[in-house]
């Protein structure tokens, strides 16, 4: 059974709005919502994204975090996610996924006085 995600652009200004509707469709889908408690370096966080699958991907979290690929250490990618700003991309984009290999695990690091409510997903066909 495939899965369906919608993204909405709304964008409006005083002379102009402009709307729009994205639909993806995909065979598997990752849904992960995480606290992340302040203070914590390299939370883990096992994930499976094949990135030449991927339709739909979305990070989004409250407060600041860094989130690193499969290795904590030396990971494959590196993302500064910024407080309320989220990360979306979607198959046909102008813009490159950040995500440049598969993902097996996300190491998360919370550099906040608060807690974090770190979001994940991803709409994924299978090979």
């Amino acid at each position: 059974m495939p899965f369906t995600n919608q993204l909405r652009i709304d964008a409006f200004a005083s002379a102009l709005n402009v709307s729009a509707v994205r639909t993806f469709v995909g065979d598997n889908q990752l849904a992960i919502t995480q606290s992340i408690p302040a203070a914590t370096t390299n939370q883990e966080i096992l994930a499976a994204i094949d990135v030449s699958e991927a339709k739909f991907v979305v990070l989004s979290s409250d407060v600041a975090l860094t989130l690193k690929t499969n290795n904590s250490s030396s990971p494959s990618n590196t993302i500064a996610l910024a407080a309320g700003v989220p990360y979306v991309w979607g198959f046909g984009d102008n813009n490159a996924l950040l995500l440049t290999v598969d993902v097996a695990k996300f190491f998360v690091t919370n550099a906040t006085a608060g807690a974090a409510a770190l979001n994940i997903l991803a709409l994924i066909d299978l090979p």
